[in-house]
């Protein structure tokens, strides 16, 4: 394997860190900023276990409205947002 040497000068050695590090930065900003959007999930059962009621329980609040979940196919989740949302209503626990 042949070898290639570069004598690059201190001042581009220098410009060159502080180009790689604002893009090490720069993406690292944009993955969390991209997973804070995203809201939070919970299933059925981890968000019966939050409300401490049955999942029958937790099907009738759907029914009268009260606590929207979100379908992706069959899945049924519900945000954090929603549950507080519920909670914040006075509901009937």
């Amino acid at each position: 394997m042949n070898k290639i040497e570069l004598e690059i000068p201190e001042s581009v050695y220098l410009k060159l860190g502080d180009v790689i590090d604002r893009t090490v930065q720069q993406a690292i900003h944009k993955h969390f900023e991209s997973k804070a959007a995203q809201p939070v999930l919970y299933s059925r059962a981890e968000t019966a276990a939050m409300l401490k009621v049955s999942l029958p329980t937790l099907h009738n609040y759907e029914m009268n409205g009260s606590l929207i979940p979100q379908r992706t196919g069959r899945k049924v989740v519900y945000t954090k947002k929603a549950i507080d949302d519920f909670l914040n209503r006075g509901s009937d626990l």
